[in-house]
Parts: C-alpha cells; sequence; structure tokens
C-alpha cells in the first residue's frame, strides 16, 4: 500500500490485480510537466535473440546514457511479440533472476494478446527506487519466452510500445517521465533455422574438498543414480564443512544452469549454498551469489549464460543447516551443445570432428569395446577408472592417426560395477563415459 500511496502522489496511475499478480502503470500523458522533460541522451536496447530449444528463445534489454549521467527510479517496458506462423497458445513469458545489472530490476509481468491484430503484448515494470545510468551499457534484464507449439521456420520480432495501457516509461528524478520513444531501439528479429539446444554437460571428473568415507566419493555425484536408485551408497558425503566439489566439462562451455540433487531433501532438509565458475581455477566468477535448495529431488538454477569450464558448489554454514553435513546426490550442469576450446588454444588445435562413442557392449562381461575418432593426428590417452577416482587401466598412451578407431577392453581382473573411461586428447580436450561390467 506504501507504493501505492507513493505513486498517487505523483499522480501517477497505478493498477494492481492481486489475484493473478498483474502490475501495471502508466503516466498521465497530459502532464505538460512530462512532455518537456522528456531526453534524448540515453538509449534502452532490445538484443541478443536467440532460440534456446525448440519451443523458447531468450532476449535482452540494455540501457545506457549517451551524454551525461541520467538518475532513473522506476520504468515500465511494453513491447509487441509477433510470430511469423501467428501462434501464440500457451505463450509464458519469464525473467531470469540476477541478470539486471541495476539496483531497479524487473519485478512484475504480465502479458496481453490481441487476436485481431495477431500479435502479442509482453510488460515488465520494476519497483520505485534510484539508480544512475552511466555511458557503460548494463543489463535490465535477460527474459526467455515459450509457447507450447515447436518453432519451425518461425520468424520471431519484438518492437516497443508506446501506446494504450501497457506502454514504455521511463521515470527519471522525483519521478518525471523521461521517456524518448526515439531512444528505444530493437534488434531483435530471429528465424528459427538455427535452434541453439540446452542440453545436459558431460562432466569428466569431480573432486571435492573432503570426503567423509571411501564409498562415499565425489565421483558418484555424476554415475546417474540417485535417491530413488536404492543405492544409499551412490551419493557423495563431506567430512566436515564447510565443503565443496568442482566438476571439470573438460572443455570451456557456455553454461545455462544448474541441477543439484541433495542429500536429505526427502526428509525436508535444506542447505545454504552458491555456484561459482572458471576457466582455469585461478579465479571465479559467482553466478549464483547464495540459495537454499528445495525440499524436492532437484533444485534448479537458471542463469544468464556464462562461459567456463569449471563449476564450484559450495556448501556454506547457515543457522538452518547447523547439524547438516554436506550431502549431495546427483550433480548436473546444462549449457549448449558446442564445445568452446580452452584459452590459449585455436581452433584448428581442436579436430571439429572428435568423438568418444558408447563402449559396446554395454553391460559386458568381461570384455567390450570403446570407439573414437579423431579428424588430425595427435597423442591419445585414454584410460579407465573406478568410480572412487582411481586409475585401473591405461588402454592408451600414445600418438594415434586420424581416422576412426577401436581398442578392446579385457576387464577380467575387475569386480562387478561402474567405470570411467577417459580419452585425452594433445591435453587439450578431456572426454569421458562410464560403462558397466556385470560378471
Amino acid at each position: 500500500m506504501l507504493i501505492l500511496k507513493y505513486f498517487r502522489r505523483h499522480k501517477i496511475n497505478f493498477y494492481i490485480n492481486i489475484s493473478v499478480f498483474k502490475i501495471v502503470f502508466f503516466l498521465l500523458p497530459i502532464l505538460f510537466v512530462n512532455i518537456l522533460s522528456a531526453q534524448n541522451n540515453y538509449f534502452m536496447n532490445i538484443a541478443n535473440g536467440s532460440y534456446i530449444s525448440e519451443n523458447e528463445f531468450e532476449f535482452n534489454v540494455s540501457l545506457y546514457s549517451t551524454g551525461s549521467d541520467i538518475e532513473f527510479t522506476a520504468f515500465q517496458c511494453a513491447m509487441d511479440l509477433e510470430f511469423s506462423d501467428g501462434n501464440y497458445d500457451n505463450l509464458e513469458f519469464r525473467f531470469i533472476a540476477g541478470s539486471s545489472g541495476y539496483s531497479i530490476f524487473p519485478s512484475h509481468f504480465t502479458m496481453s494478446t490481441d487476436s485481431s491484430r495477431n500479435f502479442a503484448t509482453l510488460v515488465f515494470a520494476s519497483q520505485p527506487g534510484s539508480d544512475i545510468i552511466t555511458s557503460e551499457e548494463k543489463s535490465v534484464g535477460t527474459f526467455i519466452v515459450k509457447r507450447s507449439k515447436k518453432f519451425n521456420a518461425v520468424r520471431s520480432t519484438l518492437n516497443w510500445n508506446f501506446q494504450g495501457t501497457f506502454n514504455t516509461i521511463l521515470m527519471g528524478a522525483s519521478f518525471i517521465n523521461i521517456t524518448d520513444s526515439a531512444s528505444h531501439v530493437s534488434n531483435f528479429s530471429i528465424l528459427s533455422t538455427k535452434i541453439m539446444v540446452i542440453k545436459k554437460l558431460d562432466i569428466v571428473s569431480v573432486s571435492a574438498s573432503s570426503t567423509l568415507e571411501r564409498s562415499l566419493t565425489a565421483f558418484n555425484t555424476i554415475d546417474g543414480l540417485g535417491y530413488y536408485s536404492g543405492n544409499q551408497n551412490s551419493k557423495w558425503k563431506a567430512k566436515y564443512k564447510p565443503a565443496s566439489l568442482i566438476f571439470d566439462l573438460g572443455l570451456k562451455k557456455s553454461i545455462y544452469k544448474t541441477r543439484f540433487s541433495f542429500e536429505n531433501f526427502e526428509i525436508g532438509k535444506l542447505y545454504k549454498y552458491s555456484v561459482h565458475t572458471s576457466l582455469s581455477q585461478e579465479s571465479w566468477n559467482s553466478i549464483i551469489p547464495e540459495v537454499y535448495s528445495e525440499a524436492k529431488e532437484w533444485s534448479e538454477q537458471r542463469f544468464v549464460p556464462v562461459v567456463g569450464r569449471y563449476v564450484k558448489l559450495i556448501f556454506i554454514n547457515d543457522s538452518a543447516n547447523l547439524g547438516l553435513i554436506p550431502g549431495l546426490w546427483e550433480a548436473e550442469i546444462w549449457g549448449t551443445s558446442t564445445d568452446k576450446i580452452l584459452t590459449g588454444v585455436t581452433e584448428d588445435e581442436v579436430p571439429k570432428n572428435f568423438e568418444l562413442y558408447q563402449n559396446y557392449p554395454n553391460p559386458f562381461n568381461p570384455t567390450t569395446t570403446i570407439r573414437f575418432e579423431l579428424e588430425k593426428e595427435g597423442h591419445v590417452k585414454l584410460e579407465v577408472y573406478s568410480m572412487l577416482g582411481e586409475k585401473l587401466l591405461v588402454l592408451l598412451d600414445k600418438r594415434i592417426s586420424r581416422g576412426k578407431h577401436e581398442v578392446f577392453v579385457d576387464a577380467s581382473n575387475l569386480p562387478s560395477g561402474v567405470y570411467i573411461y577417459r580419452i585425452n586428447f594433445n591435453n587439450i580436450f578431456v572426454k569421458a563415459k562410464k560403462m558397466t561390467l556385470l560378471k
């Protein structure tokens, strides 16, 4: 109610429908002072649109000053969305938390569709506050649009809307309207011919700050088993707090989200944790500062895409989990399917058709075959590890010619269980898969 009174005091109509959580505000267009105060020394831009799945795309809105610094106190942004196939069924619109570079960020959202004009209007608005627009271009927010029907050769277009109840407004100092339609730019028009599919990324190795006992190793968090497998030893358990796990993706990837299955979720226990990424483990970038896990099998966090090779999960001491020793059933890291190259390595150094295939047969007893493909000649190490991280077999450690290769594996001396086989090409490309020995 304080917000509502504040806006009324400044002659701003503020409409709230609590039942559907839709909040829309707009300034009275007849206010003479607002018309005079509009200025054009800023740019607000819709850009960086890309399809991230067969029925989702994302885009970013940024804001910066083209002259002196500008104070702003609130905003509402309205954009007309048009699909070339005219299908707006089950449309969803959401903001990626943490994607704004400003202290005033999108907090209220709504949508409307106009079947007669064949478009939808997306609206987001901020709470009142105070921040400064400088010459540094900052993100107002990154957003995701999803619909039920797949995009198939569909062009999606977004344009600013300055008319009607749902319109675009930027408020400056003392909540004066500083909106200038000429300063709002849209570079968003994308065709769904090439869709960047987000998928679960391969994790080639895991290390832990501590382990309670030998059977509860960090490798258990990537064995594909979880709480519902019935295997109580298929998890990692720390020896003490604070604790952390570092997941190695093998190559630099674009990371979009994390999924963690924390121990004790089934009895409602929560962990406070943070997530960080790094290219080399020399410095870390915080992508999830501090959040609590959820009382369900998977705790999922999505964020603005970040490039990294290593992902660190840190368990944070907190009054809510003082009696809990950190434990994790499974970890999943999701990102783009295209492998990126490690820092300092040129594109030509990594074969574009580098591939490690699933062993066959799998499960096996006691022999199996591992196949891999190289586009160019290089030094190859092919090794087998236990789920405890112990190196058990060295299958290859020599220079290999380009082309497709097969390696015969005899596991007669190994007990039944799940094993990891890992290939290393020239120390710049690493990939791993799991295989199961059943005797």
